[in-house]
């Protein structure tokens, strides 16, 4: 499963997380965004946020 993952109240995160338990998954590995010349981008905070949700939800497992 490859794609944006949702913010706030989105049920994504649990979804990923249930499905990481069906396949036995035992980490997750997320990209940040970079602009060309290597510099963190907006999009960089976000994805740090939502990574930091799905810790969260993998850790209750």
């Amino acid at each position: 499963m490859v794609g944006p993952i949702g913010m706030g109240t989105n049920p994504t995160c649990a979804y990923v997380v249930h499905i990481a338990d069906r396949e036995e998954v035992d980490e997750f590995i997320i990209g940040i965004p970079k602009s060309f010349d290597g510099k963190e981008t907006p999009q960089s905070n976000k994805v740090r946020r939502v990574a930091e949700r799905l810790a969260v939800r993998a850790a209750e497992r």
